[in-house]
């Protein structure tokens, strides 16, 4: 799974889901990977499924343990291990100590300036590329926007059921090193539409 992605991710909730939103998630994932879908369907799209499957039913595991769920939300930094908000410190009294606003000191204020001031390394420039095989369509988007790719991606179904995708391929391939900005070619299939036979 792509580092930059997080069991809520895969899912397609948000940290703070209900465990009802997370469990409903979980289903409808399970659903649209029910081996009845892929009747027919080419080796990497099975293979696809496969790892999209594992991936859904690791989220699940984490996440519908409360105490495993909270565990991953600190190490992931989604909450905090704290409860509410820290207190108001006191206003600071005594030498360099001078309030300049509700906590703030004339020292803090001086070095909050020089921080401004100071040139800070942007983002790396170049990137490598995580496996995106395996995911669905929402979770592919939000990694290659976190890495700052533009995305292209070509549909494999000629006649989809209207339902998220899923990554089958990708071009470059994962472990690659590109620029930022680059384009990464996404392949995605959907189950296709079921002949009514009138």
């Amino acid at each position: 799974m792509a580092s930059v992605l997080t069991w809520y991710d895969v899912l397609g909730v948000l940290p703070g889901a209900s465990p009802g939103e997370v469990h409903s998630a979980y289903q409808a994932r399970t659903r649209l990977l029910d081996p009845q879908m892929f009747a027919g369907a080419p080796p990497k799209v099975l293979k696809a499924a496969d790892i999209a499957r594992a991936a859904v039913d690791g989220a699940w595991r984490v996440l519908r343990d409360a105490a495993a769920r909270q565990r991953y939300d600190e190490e992931i930094g989604a909450r905090g291990s704290a409860d509410g908000l820290d207190k108001p410190a006191p206003v600071p009294s005594g030498p360099g100590a001078e309030p300049y606003g509700r906590g703030v000191t004339a020292d803090m204020a001086m070095a909050a300036l020089a921080d401004l001031m100071t040139a800070h390394p942007g983002p790396a420039r170049r990137v490598i590329l995580p496996d995106l095989r395996g995911l669905f369509t929402r979770s592919c988007l939000r990694a290659a926007g976190d890495l700052g790719l533009h995305l292209e991606m070509v549909r494999l179904t000629a006649q989809p059921m209207p339902v998220e995708g899923l990554v089958v391929d990708q071009s470059p391939p994962p472990g690659t090193k590109v620029r930022r900005s680059s384009t990464l070619t996404v392949e995605i299939w959907h189950p296709p539409r079921r002949s009514t036979g009138t």
